[in-house]
């Protein structure tokens, strides 16, 4: 169950190229979503200031059309009062001529002017003198205060005073309501002069005016002073205070203001978006304003967005397609490379042609494919290189085990002659005790002589029986000290020789140190070979070191026997030149006195009569030989302390060989270690060559 999961974890595994096409993917998505952000949002904005500048452009200009249709008005009147009929009328108010002449002036000149709702001039006092309608003639409209204030109002205008866009309450009707005081030469009032203009023309010409792209617009105009309509669609709020608080703000924001005020507002009304352009007219004291939905406003900017988004839409698809093909074809020559790569598990080693032809590119994936080609070629030396090691790791082992074999053996040998050696020592050690005990007794009985002799001067013939007797033993001690002295020199020349066979150990001990050389040697080409395999050669690196740790094992251990074996052969030397000193010694002086001893005991036992005569020569040569066997007695106690000695040395070289032979078996047990080592190195590269 858990191989069947891996095995599908494994066949879902997201590859690189993948990985690269959705982080491209990714990025792609978010540049078009923020370019498509950023564009829509500056489209919006910039469509949506252009739609209200727009807007504001058309407001200002019906605001002057509102202003200019007033300023015809105002024209039109200033005209009538200039009139010379007009002005002879107010000079003579009385006078029936001038008032004929006014009268007619009066109807043919409102017969020319459109939207007229009437024209008049009156007095000062505000009594009518003249009007398009004859049956007002003659009327006063105001008195009081309200005249009062007209007045003030027409002087301080210095021309026509506009009372604004009033309902007429002659006509029931919305009018343009205007006043002219008129003056004489001398600048003083003499009359003044009135009239109202329907608005109905202003109007039509204000519906007359479509704004494009702007079906729902709807325009107002109100009244800064007291808050009301001016002109509304709904005819019943027109001349009521408006309660919209959109309307109110501005109203608010431009109250103080002495200059025309452009602006825009948005606002909801019943839920719904708005944007109010207006125009505040400060001469007039006016606010002219265009409604519109923001809707319909931003109509084009929300088509614009909605091709800008299937735009970014298409454009994502066309990138992530081609990215996705572009991508696919990039990471096709990675997928080989990988295999090859991957391949190096199965310890397959072998050259690849698709990696060498990827080798030749110059991007990235060429360096990858030459790095694995170069890793691969590396590999194969590695193998060939451990390959031959193993071999010579092996022979080298077989020749290592084989020269332990032999150095056991010779040391074997070794111990068994210093063993032999050891005891002829000890057996020589016992003759020269014996040869100690006999100088003694000759002592001894040189002694007994030289009391003899001085007491039995008168007693010859005890002198001759003892002298024959002297003799006896002489020649027994001589022949016996021959035979003595022939037995040491054999045995003392078969105990050297013997122990010259310990020279094939300091032979023995020179080939290890060839061997070991050898193995050194062995072991630095393969820490070489491992340090340029890098991670991969560090376990061979371990095994090379270990091979060189017992290559100067072996080393030290055989130069510590080579010294064992020189101290050895001084410890011989010696001991040969100790005997060859004793023998000559015995022979040139010990015999020499034996044979002269019997000579004279001959001569004592013949010549008895000299004898006497020469005991007193006698006497002095016998205690001259007690002296000379008194030094032979000292020379064989050193003799015997030298023998000693070397028995001691022997027993430290029979010492020395049981290490050297523990020595050697540690160097077969390691050989035989390395001989392992050696198989399965080449059991690992087995697998590379297979």
């Amino acid at each position: 169950m858990m191989a069947k999961s891996k095995g599908k974890l494994k066949e879902m595994r997201i590859t690189l190229g993948q990985k690269i096409t959705l982080c491209v993917l990714a990025i792609q998505i978010i540049t078009i979503l923020m370019l498509a952000g950023f564009v829509v949002s500056k489209t919006t904005s910039s469509a949506r200031d252009t739609a209200i500048s727009n807007m504001k452009a058309i407001t200002q200009e019906r605001a002057q059309i509102v202003r200019n249709y007033v300023k015809e008005a105002e024209n039109t009147l200033t005209a009538y009062s200039r009139a010379g009929e007009i002005s002879a009328l107010l000079q003579s108010p009385t006078d029936e001529k001038a008032f004929a002449a006014a009268q007619k002036y009066t109807e043919t000149f409102s017969g020319d002017v459109a939207n007229l709702e009437g024209l008049y001039a009156s007095e000062w006092n505000t009594h009518v003198l003249t009007h398009t309608n004859a049956g007002v003639v003659g009327i006063t409209t105001r008195e009081g205060d309200p005249l009062k204030a007209l007045q003030d109002s027409m002087l301080k205008a210095k021309g026509v005073y506009n009372t604004g866009i009033i309902i007429s309450p002659a006509s029931q009707q919305q009018i343009v309501s205007l006043y002219r005081a008129v003056l004489n030469d001398a600048g003083e009032p003499i009359g003044l002069v009135g009239g109202g203009i329907f608005t109905t023309g202003l109007i039509e010409i204000l519906d007359g005016l479509n704004i494009e792209g702007m079906t729902e617009s709807k325009y107002c105009m109100v009244n800064v002073k007291d808050g009301a309509y001016i002109f509304i669609d709904d005819p019943e709020k027109t001349a009521q205070v408006a309660e919209e608080d959109y309307i109110k703000s501005v109203i608010a924001s431009v109250a103080d203001a002495k200059e025309d005020v452009s602006g825009s507002i948005e606002h909801k009304m019943n839920g719904k978006s708005y944007i109010s352009t207006y125009y505040y007219m400060a001469d007039h004291g006016w606010i002219f304003f265009i409604n519109n939905s923001a809707s319909e406003i931003l109509a084009s900017t929300n088509e614009m967005k909605t091709v800008l988004i299937i735009l970014s839409v298409v454009a994502l698809v066309v990138l992530s397609a081609f990215s996705f093909v572009f991508i696919r074809r990039m990471m096709k020559p990675m997928a080989k490379i990988e295999n090859s790569i991957v391949a190096l598990k199965d310890y397959d080693i072998r050259e690849n042609e698709e990696i060498r032809k990827y080798g030749r590119r110059n991007d990235e994936l060429g360096g990858i494919a030459s790095a694995a080609e170069s890793l691969i070629r590396s590999l194969r030396d590695i193998v060939f290189t451990l390959q031959n090691s193993c071999s010579q790791l092996d022979s080298k082992a077989d020749l290592l085990q084989g020269s332990s074999g032999n150095l056991i053996e010779s040391v074997v040998d070794s111990v068994a002659v210093t063993e032999e050696f050891s005891a002829s020592l000890e057996n020589t050690n016992t003759i020269i005790s014996n040869v100690d005990d006999e100088i003694n007794k000759i002592n001894d009985a040189t002694q007994g002589v030289l009391k003899n002799i001085s007491g039995s001067v008168e007693t010859s013939n005890s002198v001759i029986d003892s002298a024959h007797m002297m003799k006896e033993q002489a020649d027994n001690a001589y022949n016996t000290g021959q035979e003595t002295l022939e037995k040491t020199k054999s045995s003392v020349r078969e105990a050297l020789e013997s122990l010259k066979e310990l020279a094939k150990i300091n032979d023995l001990a020179t080939e290890i140190l060839k061997i070991s050389g050898q193995t050194n040697l062995l072991s630095l080409n393969a820490s070489i070979e491992a340090a340029r395999a890098g991670e991969a050669g560090r376990g061979f690196a371990v095994v090379a070191g270990e091979i060189g740790t017992l290559a100067d094992t072996s080393k030290n251990t055989a130069s510590a026997i080579q010294i064992l074996c020189q101290e050895a052969d001084s410890s011989i030397e010696a001991v040969n030149e100790c005997f060859n000193t004793i023998i000559e010694f015995i022979e040139n002086d010990v015999i020499a006195q034996f044979k002269d001893f019997v000579d004279k005991s001959t001569l004592y036992s013949q010549e008895v009569n000299i004898i006497k005569e020469q005991l007193d020569s006698a006497e002095q040569d016998v205690q001259q030989l007690c002296a000379y066997v008194v030094q032979i007695a000292d020379d064989m106690r050193n003799v015997k302390t030298i023998t000693g000695e070397n028995e001691v040395a022997i027993n430290t070289i029979v010492e020395k060989n049981e290490s050297t032979s523990l020595i050697a078996e540690t160097i077969q047990k390691q050989s035989e270690e390395n001989r392992d080592l050696a198989f399965e190195l080449q059991k690992l590269v087995d697998n590379f060559v297979q």
